[in-house]
């Protein structure tokens, strides 16, 4: 068993409690209190990362593919629509496998679609078994290796087209599918970010509806490059990653539901972590970019490392 990560000298997380005169504060200042605790800066970083992976130039460490894991209610749909200005981005609300080979590969092989978000997989995976197995599939070849040649009607060669991908879910949706996903390897094609709320937290928001002072959500503005750009990473700092690659791999574990009562409950096998290995180099890579620099330092390893906390399957707080 891999023992937890402590990080919590490169983190600090929200569990300061909200000051008690705040019903007593001016406008402003309660607003401001508002502001700082409903506030999902990491999941919103991790997203940006995953954006600008896209944008890497590397033979191996392909741009990344994202999951906001929470309950109900914890703005995961919102943090993700907030991305709807950046161009190359598309989002999707009700996708399927058929308009992916209709709408999105069209636009993905000309250049004009990089990341799909999809605010809420539940609406896309909540059909037959055999019709979510063939999105999830279509959604493996995205992310990976590309698509290449599909058979309909008739043969259409896509060249190999790929993206990135975006998304959220609830951990219910998340538990019901985990077994099959991870033999699909499906969950291990996309980074998770788990979290919950603290109280405090969760008290602000409930200050913020009372108040009628829920902060609008703005757009999210990136600046992209006009072209792949390669960005140096030295092995000394990528080895520094090994334990969250590590440790991200042993919570990916799936539960395999015994047969009768006498079965002692199993997993399924731990993964090799290979495969995030490159996706955390990406996420390194797309850090010192977003810095606008084609070198990794250690500021952005520091940063991947904060981002880490969430990048697993045990909903800490944010």
């Amino acid at each position: 068993m891999v023992k937890k990560l402590n990080n919590a000298s490169l983190i600090n997380p929200t569990e300061k409690m909200l000051p008690n005169n705040i019903a007593r504060d001016t406008h402003a200042n309660s607003l401001q209190y508002i502001r700082e605790f409903v506030n999902n800066e990491p999941a919103e970083k991790f997203c940006i990362l995953c954006v600008l992976s896209y944008y890497i130039q590397h033979k191996e460490d392909k741009s990344v593919s994202g999951n906001l894991i929470g309950e109900p209610e914890l703005d995961k749909t919102r943090t993700l629509k907030k991305f709807y200005k950046i161009k190359g981005v598309t989002i999707e609300t009700d996708l399927t496998y058929i308009g992916i080979v209709n709408h999105v590969l069209p636009r993905i092989e000309n250049g004009t679609v990089k990341t799909i978000i999809i605010p809420d997989m539940v609406k896309t995976i909540m059909k037959k078994q055999a019709t979510m197995q063939n999105f999830i599939g279509i959604l493996n070849g995205l992310i990976e290796e590309g698509v290449h040649e599909i058979t309909l009607r008739d043969t259409r060669n896509f060249g190999g087209a790929r993206a990135n991908i975006l998304t959220s879910m609830t951990p219910s949706l998340l538990y019901a599918n985990k077994l099959m996903w991870n033999r699909m390897g499906f969950l291990s094609r996309l980074l998770p970010f788990t979290y919950r709320y603290t109280e405090p937290k969760k008290e602000a928001i409930y200050r913020a509806i009372e108040k009628g002072e829920v902060p609008e959500p703005e757009p999210i503005n990136l600046k992209l490059p006009e072209f792949k750009v390669e960005v140096e990473l030295s092995s000394e700092i990528a080895h520094e990653l090994r334990p969250l690659v590590d440790y991200l791999t042993e919570t990916e574990r799936a539960r395999i539901l015994p047969k009768n009562k006498k079965d002692t409950v199993k997993f399924t096998e731990k993964g090799m972590g290979f495969r995030h290995q490159h996706q955390f180099q990406a996420l390194l890579r797309a850090n010192a970019l977003y810095r606008e620099d084609n070198k990794v330092t250690t500021e952005d390893l520091r940063e991947i490392k904060r981002l880490s906390r969430w990048i697993n399957y045990d909903f800490n707080y944010l």
